[in-house]
């Protein structure tokens, strides 16, 4: 079952926030860590924590004292040890394990935003961004296509003939994630919170590859392309070196253009790659950024909590959904 911050029967209705685990955790022992962080926002948001799709060994950081709590499980690869997994695939088991913490809820607020640690905190960067890259490339594909602007209900062509051909004349818009309490309405988070993430993002679409669908490739509306500095879920998390430049940033494909809040802790040793994810993989004027003094952890002291929590109150208030 998912974890959920369980008070009062008030909280139901509140909007809710997917928190997502870092590698080697689960979603209990992620609770735990952010207890100092629930406090502050349970008044306003219900928290909803997961587990990653793939069971594997706990970081060798939580043993000491969450070591006793597993099983334990990651989103993705990080160790060449562990079972390489085809991208679609990976993204399948990732996508539908968070649909069945989220559907095991027993919330019904809307799903506002999404919450990560480490390599949790890659996976809600690539929720948003994955999110938006449906959604746009739909958008072109229905000005392509001359596909009904408001939609037939089901995603099909209702226009005329094209250059990709049959199999993709019934091709449907990419949806990751539903939320089965308004009737399977596409999940559309507004606001992501990014602690200790790493760039690059990932590419989340479950489809197989074109070659088995038998796609042509090579159009702008392609969905199935991977534009350049998004990786694959198929990869080693630290196995990415293809990095954007900063001119590149403004218009890019790889980019986030929702808002998003990242800690940082100074004395991280994935310090440079956690501030990759914010200068060359997110809009300018869409971040906000709070730095402490910790390392490769969540922060607990009130001190250190209370910039996080108002920053995330801050974009609730500027999203507008509380």
């Amino acid at each position: 079952m998912s974890r959920s911050e369980k008070a009062e029967d008030a909280t139901l209705a509140l909007p809710r926030i997917l928190c997502l685990h870092g590698g080697g955790v689960n979603a209990k022992v992620f609770g735990w860590q952010c207890r100092s962080i629930i406090r502050v926002l349970t008044p306003y948001f219900r928290l909803v924590f997961a587990d990653g799709p793939f069971e594997c060994h706990p970081h060798p950081d939580i043993v000491p004292v969450y070591g006793e709590h597993g099983p334990f499980y990651r989103w993705l690869r990080w160790m060449d040890r562990h079972e390489p997994v085809p991208a679609h695939e990976a993204c399948k088991s990732i996508l539908e394990g968070l649909q069945k913490f989220m559907d095991a809820d027993e919330g019904t607020g809307e799903w506002v935003g999404v919450l990560g640690f480490s390599q949790g905190a890659k996976i809600a960067g690539s929720l948003l961004w994955s999110q938006e890259w449906f959604k746009e490339k739909w958008k072109e594909r229905k000005a392509n296509r001359g596909l009904n602007v408001n939609g037939n209900g089901n995603g099909h062509s209702v226009g005329g003939g094209g250059p990709f051909g049959s199999a993709q004349d019934e091709e449907e818009e990419v949806v990751l994630l539903r939320d089965n309490t308004r009737g399977g309405k596409a999940v559309e988070f507004k606001f992501g919170v990014v602690m200790a993430g790493s760039a690059p993002t990932v590419m989340l679409d479950p489809r197989p590859p074109k070659d088995q669908w038998g796609y042509a490739g090579g159009y702008e509306y392609d969905s199935r392309s991977v534009p350049r500095y998004v990786e694959t879920a198929d990869k080693t998390s630290l196995s990415f070196s293809d990095w954007p430049s900063l001119a590149e940033v403004e218009g890019g494909e790889h980019v986030i253009t929702l808002p998003t809040l990242h800690v940082h802790g100074l004395a991280d040793p994935g310090l440079e790659r956690h501030r990759k994810l914010l200068e060359l993989y997110c809009k300018r004027g869409t971040t906000k950024l709070v730095e402490w003094g910790g390392d490769h952890r969540l922060p607990i002291k009130t001190a250190d909590v209370e910039p996080v929590t108002g920053k995330i109150m801050e974009m609730a208030w500027e999203t507008g959904v509380i």
